[in-house]
């Protein structure tokens, strides 16, 4: 597996493809409030976004960083540290699509 450059910059606008409102409590817009405070700015570190999930709980920015890391490389963690009891992660609230999708598809 590769190393992440923690300086690495993304658009905040590519965030916001991942963003689905009323699905965080306004975790992922009091975070873009916060990184914003009293500057224009249209992107930010990978740390940053990194920060925003954990700190914040934005859904945006984890299925985010879910995209970017590759969920097979992901799932593989676990499976890499010895535990073998662990169902695989998955990007919760791109599921909540589903639905919506096979009502689409199905009528």
């Amino acid at each position: 597996m590769g190393q992440i450059n923690p300086e690495q910059e993304v658009k905040l606008a590519d965030l916001d493809r991942f963003y689905v409102p009323k699905t965080d409590g306004g975790a992922h817009e009091a975070w873009i409030t916060q990184i914003k405070k009293d500057k224009e700015i249209d992107r930010v570190p990978i740390s940053e976004v990194v920060n925003g999930m954990i700190a914040y709980s934005s859904n945006a920015n984890t299925d985010y960083l879910i995209f970017m890391l590759g969920l097979q490389n992901i799932n593989h963690v676990p499976e890499s540290l010895g535990i073998t009891n662990h169902e695989p992660m998955y990007p919760i609230v791109s599921s909540l699509f589903i639905p919506d999708q096979l009502m689409k598809e199905k009528n």
